[in-house]
């Protein structure tokens, strides 16, 4: 698209800046398009600075067009909203569940997923669908694969992509049986110092709520490291450290006895479980298996 105030301009900044003027608030219009405040913020940096005037007047009532951004609107709204329909059109036409999807996700996890039949309902009800799944236990950049969606754990750094939480991950701290008998039962952080620990590397700092002190950043000084989450629930079960692990990897371990809780005062932070998908009109298979995931981790995993 050329405009005359100042060069070629990304369509999908000019249609989020019509869409920021539809919901009339950056926050409300982060919220409804999945973005991050920081994200909607940057890329209308870049749009005011590529057409050489500013759009908005910010202030804390809100924000409200200038002279150029009144103009500019009401050029360009109809054509956007013109072209939204188009789009919506053609998805309905294309409503249908064939083709692939590929999937970037940990391999943790999604083995799990698996071996509970987690994915069985999906394939049965959309057997047309092909979901790739490209896995890994380390975690790649996003700018640099072709996906259609990816799943991420915790915190994420702003990466334009829109981002929906679907669920959460609870996480425990446990040890063997074996493990107690020989060191003792740990009843603070201090003491726990004096035990090995097995690390699962994606989480080097293992946090804690307590009602006493609040947040509690623990830095363990590992005895055993892997990205592996089988190795470390291995080492755990023969007796070799404490694990600071995800409940849904150990629920069996639990039940039987085999490991234990440790430090029921200190309660582990869960960690958010989120879905990114590139910033563009989603194939309607992609959306079938988005919302499958939604409905079946909403509840804490």
């Amino acid at each position: 698209m050329f405009c005359p105030l100042g060069g070629y301009l990304v369509l999908n900044d000019i249609s989020l800046f019509v869409k920021i003027c539809r919901f009339k608030s950056f926050n409300d219009a982060a919220n409804q398009l999945g973005l991050s405040l920081a994200t909607i913020s940057r890329k209308i940096n870049q749009l005011e600075k590529s057409l050489g005037t500013s759009l908005f007047f910010r202030d804390k009532n809100g924000l409200t067009l200038t002279l150029a951004g009144n103009e500019i609107l009401s050029s360009c709204q109809p054509s956007i909203e013109h072209l939204e329909e188009i789009l919506s059109s053609l998805e309905v036409k294309n409503y249908c569940d064939k083709g692939s999807v590929m999937f970037v996700a940990p391999t943790n996890f999604i083995s799990r997923l698996f071996t509970e039949k987690f994915f069985d309902e999906f394939f049965t009800e959309h057997p047309d669908i092909m979901v790739n799944f490209d896995l890994s236990n380390e975690r790649c950049n996003l700018n640099q694969k072709q996906f259609d969606l990816a799943m991420r754990f915790g915190d994420l750094e702003d990466s334009g992509f829109i981002c929906k939480t679907i669920g959460k991950a609870e996480y425990i701290l446990v040890a063997s049986p074996k493990l107690i008998e020989e060191y003792g039962q740990p009843n603070t952080l201090s003491e726990l110092d004096m035990l090995p620990k097995i690390i699962f590397s994606p989480i080097r700092n293992w946090q804690f709520t307590s009602t006493e002190t609040g947040l509690v950043d623990y830095y363990p000084q590992g005895d055993f490291i892997s990205n592996d989450v089988a190795l470390c629930i291995s080492r755990a079960l023969a007796g070799h450290g404490v694990g600071y692990l995800a409940k849904l990897y150990i629920k069996e371990e639990l039940l039987k006895g085999e490991l234990v809780a440790l430090l029921p005062q200190y309660q582990p932070q869960h960690r958010l479980i989120n879905l990114l998908w590139p910033s563009k009109p989603v194939p309607y298979r992609t959306r079938l298996l988005i919302d499958y995931l939604a409905k079946k981790l909403a509840k804490p995993y």
